[in-house]
């Protein structure tokens, strides 16, 4: 039984007994017994606090009066804290109310409503930095609520997107990025021990939040994960330049690293305050002092240990004009134990044979390569580590790209997944032209650990790149049977089955019985050993199977468009009577399959004719689990 399990029967042990003690002389028990209640269920209450004001659902943990005061009894509970700017604004100046109350208070007068705290840690929390944004004027009650000083984990979200004109508790500063900013960094000096911070659409105008930021980052001693998600150029114009800056300042704790931009829309600058937009860059708002007097330093802290406990790095989506190589560089020199790398668009990359190379030194544990190509100058990067790495080690690979690449020959592609074959779990490609029906073939037959792939055949492509022959799909049995999720494209030769030389009836248009050509009956032949092959496959969740039809001597342009298409026999259960040919019942094995995508409409010509009651009720008795098809 787990400790849910023990709370839950714990809770209704605890009720039992309220219920047995109330006579007439139980009053002392019965708030005995409440205390028991209070104390069992007050930490899981108030161990993750989540708060954002939503119009249809007004009611947080700072809507009422009851409810703020019994958080500033349990702060010292706290151990996830999630908010958003009129959130951030409000309790930063509830401490600030309850940091007057004890200005004002003897130090020798316990109060009911504030947790006792030893004298050095009060003194501490008393204190405020002179880069703080003052007090707000106060347009709403704002109650004492004591620092949480015990966080692990803490995320802020700016979302301007919406409407904070109901909000009960708002305050003016919440319109000011620049004071939300102080809010956020102050409330990370009273948690040294914090693990996991995220900061979702980060509004940075100038270097002083910079130092500001990063500094407050470089103290968080213990932390573990860090995910940063930046707002685009609202005023900040190369916000890449921010991504080896952060890094450097992260603590040598860190296990996970991620930075990422978001698009503002104009509802954001309606939101934000006249100040703080009429300000350029680097000018100071009325209520800020300069840097010598608040005591903010002048350069921004860097590390200079390597991080020995990062093993992911996540800074795929930093620019479109990129990072330069340079920062990414001292970036990876500082991660030997890096497992995990999802790789920025770069720029000035000098030698590509050799980047690959220092990566592979740099991090030689990679096991996971992620990477999304915009440019000409890191085309086929990931498959260059690949080669560099050591054989049987990486265990996902995706590859995004908006153009084509052939920096390696096509046989050496195959040759690249087949020294990785017993590990490779998940693989991801679309837009490469390394990835040709061989390399496909090599996949299938020899990485017998494969959980995912997806290979995303373009419009603009030909049929050698990211499909599959037929033929080569079926030539050698496949061994990734423990396959969950599979996304694959099949180029199938148009005649005889997609379209008759002799412009004759279709199969499935033919009166009974249907007689079969010897051609017909070849790649029927084919296709029931791909449906076989596909019904061998149990672990199978997800299935997104196209069909492209092309002419083996070039004469027509291929039929890509593969939602007009169907695999022919395919979704038939045949009929006996007739003659008609069908393969559905070769899938019968895919219990588990939830998707089925690609090449299925019902509504083409063929399926018009071969899809039917039977076939419907076949599917609802075999694959039970599927919910989109």
């Amino acid at each position: 039984m787990g400790p849910a399990a023990n709370r839950f029967f714990g809770i209704v042990e605890l009720v039992a007994h309220l219920i047995q003690f109330l006579d007439n002389n139980g009053i002392s028990r019965l708030m005995q017994t409440n205390r028991h209640l209070n104390a069992l269920c007050s930490p899981a209450l108030y161990c993750n606090v989540k708060s954002a004001f939503k119009l249809r659902k007004p009611h947080n943990v700072f809507s009422s009066a009851e409810s703020a005061k019994a958080l500033a009894r349990n702060v010292h509970l706290v151990r996830q804290l999630c908010l958003e700017p009129p959130e951030i604004v409000y309790y930063a100046n509830c401490i600030m109310a309850f940091q007057d109350e004890l200005l004002h208070q003897p130090t020798d007068t316990p109060t009911e409503d504030i947790p006792q705290q030893p004298s050095s840690q009060l003194q501490q929390q008393q204190q405020r930095p002179l880069w703080l944004a003052p007090l707000d004027p106060y347009t709403c009650a704002v109650l004492a609520i004591p620092p949480m000083t015990l966080l692990t984990k803490l995320r802020f979200r700016v979302d301007y997107s919406k409407s904070y004109r109901y909000c009960p508790y708002l305050l003016p500063s919440f319109r000011d990025p620049k004071a939300t900013l102080t809010y956020v960094c102050w409330i990370m000096t009273f948690n040294s021990h914090l693990q996991d911070l995220t900061l979702d659409s980060l509004i940075i105008k100038d270097q002083r939040d910079v130092r500001l930021l990063t500094t407050s980052i470089f103290r968080l001693k213990s932390l573990q994960r860090l995910s940063i998600v930046l707002c685009q150029k609202v005023y900040w114009e190369k916000p890449c330049d921010l991504a080896s800056t952060i890094f450097f300042c992260c603590p040598p704790s860190l296990q996970s690293f991620e930075i990422r931009l978001v698009e503002v829309t104009i509802q954001w600058y309606r939101e934000m305050s006249g100040e703080y937009l009429a300000k350029e860059p680097g000018q100071l708002q009325l209520w800020e002092t300069d840097d010598a007097e608040c005591g903010l330093p002048t350069t921004t802290p860097r590390r200079q240990e390597p991080l020995m406990h990062l093993t992911r790095m996540d800074h795929s989506d930093v620019a479109d004009e990129g990072v330069s190589e340079s920062d990414v560089r001292s970036m990876l020199a500082h991660c030997p134990n890096l497992t995990s790398i999802s790789i920025p668009n770069l720029t000035d990359v000098k030698n590509i044979h050799c980047l690959a190379r220092d990566i592979a030194q740099f991090c030689p544990k990679l096991s996971s390569l992620d990477h999304e190509n915009y440019g000409d100058v890191t085309r086929g990067l990931v498959l260059h580590i690949l080669e560099a790495l050591p054989p049987q080690q990486v265990k996902m690979v995706i590859c995004t790209s908006y153009d084509t690449f052939k920096v390696l020959g096509l046989d050496n592609a195959g040759w690249l997944f087949r020294q990785h074959s017993r590990t490779l779990q998940s693989i991801v490609f679309s837009g490469c032209q390394n990835i040709d029906t061989k390399t496909i073939q090599v996949v299938l037959v020899e990485c017998e650990a494969l959980e995912q792939l997806l290979v995303d055949w373009e419009t603009d492509k030909t049929r050698h790149e990211l499909c599959i022959d037929l033929e080569k799909a079926v030539e050698f049995p496949w061994v990734c049977t423990r396959i969950q999720e599979l996304g694959l494209t099949i180029a199938i030769p148009d005649e005889p089955l997609h379209r008759r030389a002799d412009d004759g009836v279709p199969y499935y248009e033919r009166p009974a019985p249907t007689a079969l050509s010897t051609a017909e009956k070849e790649q029927f032949k084919s296709l029931e050993a791909l449906y076989r092959q596909l019904g061998e496959l149990k672990e199978l969740r997800a299935l997104d199977l196209r069909a492209i039809f092309f002419d083996p001597q070039d004469r027509r342009p291929v039929s890509e468009n593969y939602e007009a298409n169907t695999f022919p026999g395919m979704l038939s259960l045949g009929c006996k009577e007739t003659g008609r040919i069908g393969y559905l019942s070769h899938l019968s094995g895919l219990t588990k399959l939830k998707k089925f995508l690609g090449s299925t409409s019902v509504m083409t010509r063929e399926t018009k004719v071969t899809f039917g009651e039977e076939e419907a009720i076949w599917m609802a008795r075999h694959w039970s689990a599927l919910e989109k098809v």
